[in-house]
């Protein structure tokens, strides 16, 4: 019993490998979609006579269009 916890523990530890391919990527590179689909969220008034706040997430480019009216 005691062998088997140690070689389960030997093999969960155990480094494992990165594809070259992978590690060949710059940061900027895996770093610019994960901004693209980060979500912003603002507290928005639905109407002026209301004090009460919803939260709207939203990304970059859709806050972008909400402003603009689309």
């Amino acid at each position: 019993m005691l062998s088997t916890v140690v070689a389960l523990l030997l093999v969960a530890f155990e480094p494992a490998e990165v594809p070259a391919e992978k590690s060949a990527e710059t940061p900027a590179q895996t770093a610019e979609p994960a901004q693209a689909a980060e979500k912003i969220c603002r507290y928005i008034r639905k109407d002026a006579s209301s004090r009460r706040k919803d939260k709207v997430c939203l990304t970059a480019e859709q806050w972008k269009q909400q402003n603009q009216g689309e």
